[in-house]
């Protein structure tokens, strides 16, 4: 979808002299999650598609924003009914926003993912310690799904 969508819009974003490009990668685009490892490579290839295509297109005005949201409440995510589930209007409400507001190139919500990035960027330590914690604690949730099987 993203290369498609990019290759089918942007020459008439060049033509017009503007644009806005806004892709939908992930919270995994930007933190590998452990059980996951083919899907936070993928959208950690969204991520680095959207960035390096934002710093290309900007001076040619268009935008590229990438939108990575935590959890989402979809099909395919079997624990839907988790407190910090966003629906997917919110993610939607979230896309109008950065384009009427021009907001680019990266956007996570909610916005206190952003604060786990900073973390992993400044003192990558802390970040892995947390990450190990949290993974202690998910294996210990699952293990305890597993026995109620």
């Amino acid at each position: 979808g993203v290369l498609y969508g990019t290759k089918a819009f942007l020459p008439m974003m060049l033509a017009a002299g503007r644009g806005h490009i806004v892709n939908v990668a992930s919270l995994a685009g930007r933190v590998a999650l452990p059980g996951s490892s083919v899907y936070s490579a993928t959208k950690h290839a969204v991520v680095a598609f959207s960035e390096s295509l934002h710093y290309e297109l900007s001076p040619r005005g268009i935008l590229v924003t990438t939108v990575n949201p935590g959890l989402v409440r979809t099909e395919a995510f079997p624990h839907s009914d988790a407190k910090r589930v966003m629906k997917p209007e919110r993610i939607a409400e979230v896309i109008v926003e950065v384009v009427k507001e021009g907001k680019a190139p990266e956007v996570s919500i909610p916005k206190w993912l952003s604060a786990l990035q900073l973390v992993r960027l400044v003192a990558p330590p802390a970040y892995h310690f947390g990450m190990r914690q949290a993974v202690k604690r998910g294996l210990r949730s699952t293990r305890v799904d597993e026995s109620n099987a």
